[in-house]
């Protein structure tokens, strides 16, 4: 049995896979098998990945005969053909340090409780430029907490941080005890951009965590991704649901609630206004809120009377001017703007 599996899941990105094969292969822990998933990429994917499995007899190939459409469907497809007793879900447009999986695994291996590590990240884009001042979103939602690296009850972060944001960023910034992955059962595929935060709540809401701050993650942004492919109300209606199961791990941090609701209100306001989504979309939005929330219909009827109030009813302004052009495009307060 191999220390670490390596999933690599890809569709379309060989303009990034060289790059990316290259950092897993180059890992100073070798004792790894490398399971590369492709979903019928259009582009020269295969070629590249065929190139490598003839230089490397770690590489073992796994490819689709119809595309999934799905990430979090690769991601349990690859769980599925993992043997090793870790894993990294190292997605195909992201890279590594070299001493990546070293830190992390001695990390999981010095204490069996703890069944997730990660790390902090470098931000490059498609030009492979790493943002020398930009740490990425956590460090604005609490510089002080991930300034430092710490291990914690799982169910701790998610009480705290989980109903205003999702604590980890990028699955490639990730090695998980394969143990506990099969205990807690596959990712939701329901949901292409909340699946994420979805499936870090149920696994820590059962471990220990440890987090190691310094940036062994090079997590790339750029447009031909999940997120850039779901706008507007669809993007909130994933993430109220999201915020919706955080619940059920036990009251949040009321700070933090207390400001995630305020952008969700805002941003809500922005798609009733400026957007063609339904009445029936926006009915889940609230019973998403409302789920586990007895004073939910209170706040509502609160901040929905500040909104239009606000700014000498400007609020108002925008409804009625909203609907007169029936305007389809805006842009409101993006999820990650902390």
């Amino acid at each position: 049995m191999p220390k670490v599996s390596v999933i690599i899941p890809n569709y379309n990105h060989a303009k990034y896979l060289v790059q990316r094969i290259e950092s897993v292969l180059t890992q100073t822990l070798r004792d790894t098998e490398v399971v590369i998933l492709d979903d019928c990429s259009p582009d020269d994917s295969r070629e590249i990945i065929e190139r490598y499995a003839r230089q490397d007899d770690r590489i073992r190939m796994v490819y689709n005969e119809q595309n999934s459409g799905n990430t979090f469907k690769q991601w349990n497809k690859g769980i599925g053909e993992a043997t090793g007793e870790y894993v990294w879900i190292a997605e195909s447009d992201d890279s590594a340090d070299p001493n990546f999986l070293e830190v992390l695994v001695a990390r999981l291996d010095a204490d069996s409780a703890i069944g997730i590590a990660y790390c902090d990240s470098w931000l490059t884009d498609e030009a492979n430029t790493v943002n020398l001042t930009d740490r990425g979103y956590l460090h604005r939602v609490n510089p002080g907490q991930w300034a430092h690296s710490f291990t914690c009850d799982g169910i701790d972060l998610i009480r705290r941080y989980m109903s205003f944001v999702n604590v980890i960023p990028n699955a490639s910034a990730v090695v998980l005890r394969r143990s506990l992955l099969a205990e807690i059962g596959p990712a939701v595929t329901d949901y292409k951009l909340a699946g994420d935060w979805l499936y870090w709540g149920r696994i820590l809401a059962v471990t220990k965590v440890a987090y190691v701050a310094e940036r062994l993650n090079y997590f790339r942004q750029h447009t031909n991704n999940v997120r850039s492919k779901v706008k507007g109300g669809n993007e909130l209606l994933q993430f109220s649901y999201a915020i919706s199961q955080m619940r059920q791990y036990g009251e949040p941090n009321a700070e933090m609630y207390a400001l995630a609701m305020a952008r969700n209100f805002e941003w809500w306001f922005y798609i009733m206004v400026y957007s063609n989504f339904s009445a029936h979309n926006h009915l889940k939005i609230y019973k998403n809120f409302a789920y586990k929330n007895k004073s939910f219909s209170t706040l509502f009827i609160k901040k929905a009377f500040q909104l239009i109030c606000k700014d000498k009813f400007n609020g108002l302004k925008h409804i009625v001017g909203g609907k007169i052009l029936k305007r389809t495009s805006f842009s409101p307060p993006h999820w990650f703007s902390v």
